[in-house]
């Protein structure tokens, strides 16, 4: 018994001190939140940027996080494409295999395309909007976390309602609390105020207003309420036309309909692939400075030239024209405007497939057999396989046997011969040895030996005569001569 105790106490002690032992971590930070962005630079449009804030107490490890961006378009309904992942937190290459990126309390991280001198900086791919887009933070999964969006200017989807969009070399940013600590009520409208001061990624920026009160701006003179007294014979100038976003010119909307990836041949990748684009508007648009890009981050570009695309028409930019390359794996491509918005975003086709082009309808994008340049598209799938069924062979016909005829005393009308009985015999006996060749027919054997006795028993004075002739001869006699009738 006391063995019993002690070995106890021993595998007590043993599981005890094998035991992980609690390491001091800390706890994971969700209240990550984007605090600044910036869409368009002041003399480039690459220059794009996007702050990151940890509204926490603690620090939060963001490594394997995504960065997404889409066109305004968007609606909430739809997934987010393979190529809306503009940035992954990671690493840089060669740095130790545990590490992080970490985000510490109350402090900031940035990601940019071209945007230099922002000390710790995560690189990005660019193509940002700068009328409208949706920007938002995830944590890759099944399913995905949706840590923060951001929709501003033109989106249609957004935390309730889209924050304004920036001016060029500007920005939007979260307004603070009277603690210096960004706000985030759910509204993107609410929460962030455009075009206030410089932008200031990865730093605290002073011209914050707590409480959503607006950006500060100079002092201007009370207008006077007195209208100006016209001169005599001058007429007021017209109001000027109102500029886009930014004083940039708006531009009517246009979209890619088809992208021809993959021709076979006697077609070629280097002069027949193409891109179409689509005029839904009732007024022609003029091509100029538009551009088409392509590649898994938009590297290849080709600028349209002064060319009218008529009201609700079509226009295929082949490869032996733009020089365009399509990845058959998968490619992305857009449309930019003049102004550097994009204009249209085509979602990535994965894998092309030879000979037929990615397309869309009103049911959205597809591939169809019918490649259709500078014309409505026409979905035409591949026709269902049809799987012919092996017919079982045919089960051999069994052999009909057919019992030989028997002609009753009435029906004979000659004397049987010695060869009609040798026939019957003949016969009986191919009877029997087919019944014997086929179980299937035992019940034949009875039948013919019963017709084989009756033949017997109708010709028996043949048979005897037949037999008599055939001893006398045995016995070297003449045969006495047959009466005559």
């Amino acid at each position: 018994m006391k063995k019993a105790i002690f070995y106890t106490l021993i595998g007590g002690v043993l599981c005890v001190g094998s035991a992980p032992i609690a390491h001091a971590e800390s706890s994971l930070s969700p209240s990550v939140i984007i605090s600044e962005i910036q869409t368009v630079g002041a003399s480039n449009a690459t220059e794009e940027f996007v702050e990151l804030y940890n509204l926490g107490d603690t620090e939060a490890d963001i490594t394997g996080w995504q960065l997404q961006y889409r066109a305004a378009s968007g609606t909430a309904a739809q997934t987010w494409a393979a190529s809306s992942t503009k940035a992954t937190f990671a690493c840089a290459d060669g740095s130790a295999s545990d590490c992080r990126v970490v985000v510490a309390p109350h402090n900031r991280i940035v990601v940019t395309h071209t945007v230099a001198n922002i000390a710790g900086a995560l690189p990005m791919t660019g193509g940002f909007s700068g009328t409208g887009g949706q920007i938002r933070l995830i944590q890759p999964g099944t399913p995905v976390v949706v840590q923060d969006l951001v929709g501003y200017g033109t989106a249609v989807h957004a935390e309730t309602s889209p924050a304004p969009a920036p001016e060029g070399g500007k920005s939007i940013k979260r307004i603070i609390d009277t603690e210096g600590i960004p706000i985030d009520s759910g509204d993107n409208a609410i929460d962030f105020i455009a075009n206030c001061g410089d932008p200031s990624p990865g730093q605290d920026d002073a011209i914050y207003i707590p409480l959503a009160a607006g950006c500060k701006a100079p002092e201007t003179p009370e207008p006077d309420p007195s209208p100006p007294t016209p001169t005599p014979g001058s007429e007021p100038d017209p109001p000027a036309e109102e500029p886009g976003h930014g004083g940039a010119p708006v531009y009517l909307p246009l979209i890619i309909t088809e992208v021809f990836a993959d021709p076979v041949s006697p077609q070629q990748d280097s002069t027949d692939e193409f891109i179409e684009i689509y005029n839904p508007n009732d007024s022609a648009v003029t091509l100029k400075d538009y551009r088409l890009q392509t590649g898994s981050d938009y590297r290849y570009s080709f600028t349209l030239g002064d060319t009218p695309l008529g009201p609700h028409a079509y226009l295929a930019i082949s490869s032996a024209v733009s020089k365009l390359s399509l990845a058959n794996t998968g490619s992305g491509v857009r449309l930019i405007d003049p102004n550097g918005d994009i204009a249209y975003e085509a979602p990535n086709y994965g894998n092309a497939k030879p000979g037929e082009s990615w397309m869309q309808d009103d049911a959205g994008w597809k591939w169809t057999l019918t490649p259709t340049p500078n014309a409505v598209n026409i979905l035409t799938l591949p026709q269902p396989k049809v799987v012919t069924s092996t017919a079982l062979p045919k089960k051999k016909a069994a052999t009909k046997i057919t019992a030989p005829k028997i002609t009753t005393p009435k029906q004979a009308k000659a004397p049987a011969t010695k060869k009609t009985v040798e026939q019957s015999k003949t016969t009986a006996s191919s009877q029997v040895a087919t019944a014997a060749a086929n179980p299937q027919y035992w019940l034949l054997l009875p039948l013919g030996t019963l017709a084989a006795g009756y033949a017997a028993y109708e010709y028996r004075q043949d048979i005897s005569r037949a037999s008599r002739k055939a001893w006398t001869k045995l016995q070297g006699k003449q045969p006495p001569e047959e009466p005559r009738v």
